[in-house]
């Protein structure tokens, strides 16, 4: 679901992975072909995704983010919200702590969390299929080749991949959902045994 018209990607940088969406699925705008995204734009969209979504998951948020709004308007749509925890003294974390404070949204540390929310649906998205490479953008490839059989803590896994926390946390977070990695107590990452080196 796009913040902006279909004629237009935003950010560029995201084409390769609007090209594999469209590959695998759709992508979908409430807006005219040529708009153009807007800040005023990116609620409207979240509201759709909040609603078209089993649970929302929360990785890093400010105190004034907007994923803030998207996880206040999954619970008004009576969706799971989930939160992942950060550093009590990273601005980028006082949105999701707080969230798990208020109890508005459960505290998850990785996949398993999530999927046994989801009851009967998390055991279907869990179940063990046969082995298939899925489909990495740039971002998850980098930090992919990096994380191997030993574990990784963040900050190293962010200093080897030389991209930003956010592009890193968001590139962990899809790469757990693709199953291919795990996240460990202390927030350490490492290849799930099922996927070798």
């Amino acid at each position: 679901m796009l913040g902006n018209g279909l004629a237009h990607t935003y950010p560029p940088e995201s084409e390769p992975l609007r090209a594999s969406v469209v590959e695998h699925g759709a992508v979908l705008s409430e807006l005219p072909m040529d708009a153009h995204a807007e800040e005023g734009t990116f609620p409207a969209r979240n509201r759709i995704i909040a609603g078209l979504s089993l649970g929302t998951v929360i990785v890093e948020a400010g105190q004034r983010s907007g994923a803030l709004i998207t996880a206040g308007l999954a619970v008004d749509y009576n969706r799971e919200v989930f939160a992942v925890p950060g550093r009590v003294d990273v601005d980028t974390s006082a949105g999701t702590n707080a969230l798990i404070r208020d109890g508005k949204a459960k505290l998850v540390t990785g996949l398993n969390d999530i999927l046994e929310e989801l009851g009967e649906v998390g055991r279907t998205l869990g179940e063990e299929r046969p082995a298939e490479q899925p489909l990495l953008d740039a971002n998850e490839e980098r930090v992919f080749k990096v994380i191997d059989v030993n574990e990784w803590q963040v900050d190293d896994i962010i200093h080897e991949c030389g991209l930003t926390t956010a592009q890193v946390n968001s590139a962990l977070t899809m790469l757990q959902l693709k199953g291919l990695i795990k996240r460990l107590p202390g927030n350490r990452y490492v290849r799930s045994a099922r996927i070798g080196k």
